[in-house]
């Protein structure tokens, strides 16, 4: 049986096919209900041709076009010919209609249209409500809801576009940083780590010569050996420091990749410790990934606000938004995380949304105020 199935439409597709295939049962019982003579026999041969069309469908692409126009002709043909019901038939063959280019889709649904409303007319079920509410759906189903699927399948195929552009994105940021590290590597302890290596050659060389040059050499290389040290220790707390102003471009980066219209009002940022600017990066970074992935939203703005006792970071987005209060899931998760960070320095995270009028972020955290000596504020 799993041979057969595999026959009939490629695997790639799944079963799906056959849900819609199960359907022309309905016109196949219906059309045994005629008396039998040749319109029966013709009726169910072009049932039986509108089946090797719809198969053909999913294994010759490059005839979609014309497989489904035949299959819109039969459908018509049998509403005026047989009994307007067979209208119901464009629901088989309506799953392969977003694969058609646009102009060919309005030509094929606009036809289908026209027809429909004649067969209508000419049936005289229009002087019926009920026989003409009954006619709706496929009128419905062959005119406006091939473009509702073929919108669903494109905003589908966007989202996947979208991920795999945010995962190479990652992908050339982990290897430009990379690059970056092992270039200041190099260029940080390379000459460094060169000079310990001759004053080492020096001192094997003259240790029995010359104890006073080898004890003199010995203190340089320790010398050398921790300013090296120091050089390692600034390089990584360089390494691991987040600044806004990189966040900021890599979120300009995000939103344009998401065709999220981003406008910045971005006040100075104040001196911050590196724990401060840091965590205020990672929020920020995980709010505009939200908003990216979540919100649905045409246009964000982003507002830092630079105030006497605290610094203020605002996302604004104009999307679905939602109910603060029925945050879960991964959503929920990322929110969480955020307020975990911001308590560490005494921040906050303040959300406004609501269902349908998008949402705003607010990431507050105070200032540090250092004392000197003398107890003046600096």
């Amino acid at each position: 049986m799993k041979t057969v199935f595999h026959k009939l439409f490629p695997e790639r597709e799944g079963m799906l096919p056959y849900f819609y295939l199960a359907n022309i049962a309905i016109p196949i019982i219906f059309m045994l209900q005629e008396p039998a003579t040749s319109k029966l026999y013709l009726g169910l041969s072009l049932i039986g041709v509108l089946l090797v069309l719809f198969r053909q469908s999913y294994w010759d692409a490059g005839r979609t076009n014309i497989y489904i126009g035949l299959m819109f002709g039969i459908t018509l043909f049998l509403g005026f010919t047989y009994h307007p019901m067979y209208l119901y038939m464009v629901f088989i063959f309506l799953n392969l209609m977003n694969r058609l280019p646009a102009r060919t889709l309005y030509l094929f649904c606009g036809g289908f249209a026209a027809g429909s409303i004649l067969i209508v007319i000419t049936s005289g079920i229009f002087t019926r409500f009920d026989y003409l509410l009954s006619i709706l759906p496929p009128l419905i189903g062959g005119t406006i809801l091939p473009f509702i699927v073929k919108a669903s399948v494109g905003y589908k195929e966007m989202s996947h576009r979208l991920q795999a552009a945010n995962e190479t994105i990652e992908v050339l940021a982990q290897q430009a940083e990379r690059q970056r590290i092992a270039q200041e590597l190099h260029d940080t302890l390379g000459h460094t780590l060169s000079l310990i290596s001759l004053k080492s050659e020096l001192i094997e060389r003259i240790a029995n010569r010359n104890p006073q040059r080898v004890e003199a050499e010995a203190r340089e290389i320790h010398n050398t050996a921790r300013s090296a040290l120091k050089q390692m220790r600034a390089l990584v707390s360089d390494m691991n420091a987040m600044k806004l102003e990189e966040e900021v471009s890599h979120a300009k980066t995000l939103a344009a990749a998401a065709g999220i219209q981003l406008e910045i009002k971005w006040a100075e940022v104040p001196e911050l410790t590196n724990l401060q600017e840091k965590i205020m990066a990672m929020s920020f970074r995980e709010c505009m990934t939200n908003v990216v992935r979540h919100s649905r939203a045409s246009r964000c703005e982003v507002i830092l606000k630079n105030m006497d006792a605290a610094l203020s970071l605002s996302v604004k987005d104009n999307g679905e938004g939602f109910d603060p209060l029925l945050l879960t899931g991964n959503h929920g998760n990322g929110i969480s995380g955020i307020k975990e960070r911001l308590q560490l320095v005494e921040g906050r995270l303040v959300i406004e949304s609501s269902p349908g009028k998008g949402a705003v972020f607010t990431f507050e955290i105070p200032k540090v105020i250092r004392q000197n000596l003398e107890g003046d504020a600096v």
